[in-house]
């Protein structure tokens, strides 16, 4: 707490109210800040703020590595932002106001520790969990590794081959993030055994569901509730097999799940996975045969064939040549984002325009190229062609006396084709 008058600018109140969640199994009431309430300026505190790199591994890569060995576990740093201080010199940008009661009087507060509802807040708590792990990884040599690649925010999920080194890596998990004030708790396993040394206060409460009744909800299982659901058993593939919606509707298992979910008695049969240790798979490869065949369609009639409009065909185009330009690149700020602009639309015309000449004055182009006159035997020889800086054939000398500007004295020569010169 802090006395009004002594506040000095620049400082931000943050306005917050409550939400109570009765189904919580920790915290029932929580405190929401709303730090994107705009000021007289017209800003708020995040419009001010960066949300700061993603310095943790993506999600898929977690589950992909929890997923191989024997034993899984996962838990969560409880109150993981209020465990982090911010600098002192920040702290003006985080005043509430706060009473008892109605029949007190409002007094202002500052909050010390990173708060709900910031942009920058989730960087600087994944960044502040992954210095922790560099600062001890001397001393902290195998778990301090855990912390760099089995985290995703608040939660680890992680694993080990044997009991032994599971209830080891809990341990050294619990003494690293402790040294920071991180208490590691709602431990969840998929075998007991992993968690017979933590005490209840620490394990993830276990929720009875009854499928039976639809007022009864699962908010989520614990591991070992999982089981395997194979292919032919699984709803969603036949989503993903792109089943017609009239064979959905009519689907039980769709609208139900698999005949033998509701017969908890059968589940043990659906939970027999043989993990095989790493060096007993062996790599298989098939072999298969491709086989390639290309037709003789020319490119300018595949373009012109799908589109009639040249400027609907020019825009598509370049979105296209731009896709290929942005894949080329390896820094996203580097890669050409927004509108078409005009000399990208410029660029398509001409690549356009060269294709439809290359393929209706191939020898003509050749014979251009190569600085030669076109043959006397070529349709086009009365017209004087030649090549300009952009290799587009245009028409030669024919109006060279003339005072109309270049592009008219020279246009650019089309097959007799209306498709091209629509």
């Amino acid at each position: 707490m802090i006395d009004s008058n002594t506040i000095k600018k620049p400082y931000y109140f943050i306005p917050h109210h409550c939400v109570i969640k009765n189904d919580s199994t920790t915290t029932k009431l929580r405190v929401v800040f709303d730090a994107s309430c705009k000021t007289e300026n017209k800003l708020s505190l995040n419009d001010c703020l960066m949300n700061g790199p993603v310095v943790q591994e993506d999600l898929f890569s977690i589950v992909a590595r929890f997923r191989k060995h024997l034993y899984a576990m996962t838990a969560d740093v409880e109150k993981m932002y209020r465990q982090i201080l911010l600098h002192p010199d920040q702290i003006c940008y985080q005043l509430i106001f706060w009473r008892e009661n109605s029949n007190k009087p409002i007094k202002t507060y500052r909050l010390l520790t990173l708060t709900y509802g910031m942009t920058s807040s989730p960087y600087l708590a994944t960044r502040s969990l992954k210095q922790l792990a560099i600062d001890n990884l001397n001393s902290f040599e195998h778990t301090a590794p855990v912390v760099l690649t089995d985290f995703y925010v608040d939660d680890v999920l992680t694993e080990a081959d044997t009991v032994e080194d599971a209830k080891d890596l809990q341990k050294q998990l619990t003494e690293l993030l402790q040294t920071a004030g991180f208490n590691l708790r709602k431990w969840c396993a998929n075998q007991r055994e992993v968690l017979e040394d933590k005490c209840s206060e620490d394990r993830e409460t276990q929720q009875s569901y009854n499928l039976e009744k639809d007022e009864s909800t699962v908010k989520s299982l614990d591991i070992e509730n999982w089981r395997h659901v194979r292919s032919q058993d699984n709803p969603a593939d036949l989503a993903l097999c792109g089943v017609g919606t009239h064979i959905l509707v009519k689907s039980s298992s769709w609208w139900n799940g698999p005949e033998w979910l509701f017969q908890e008695s059968t589940w043990e049969s659906y939970h027999n996975i043989h993990f095989y240790p790493d060096n007993e798979l062996t790599e298989q490869k098939q072999k298969i045969n491709v086989f390639l065949t290309t037709g003789k369609q020319e490119k300018s009639q595949l373009l012109l064939n799908k589109y009639s409009d040249i400027l609907k065909l020019k825009r598509v185009t370049a979105y296209m040549l731009r896709f290929c330009c942005n894949s080329r690149k390896i820094s996203h700020n580097n890669r050409i984002i927004g509108p078409l602009t005009d000399q990208e639309l410029n660029t398509t015309e001409t690549k356009i325009l060269k294709i439809v000449q290359h393929e209706h004055f191939a020898d003509e182009y050749q014979s251009l190229k190569n600085k030669n006159n076109v043959s006397n035997y070529s349709k086009l020889i009365l017209l004087f062609p030649f090549l300009d800086e952009n290799h587009i054939i245009k028409v030669g000398d024919r109006l060279h006396n003339s005072d109309i500007i270049f592009d008219q004295k020279h246009p650019i020569l089309l097959p007799e084709n209306p498709e091209s010169q629509n």
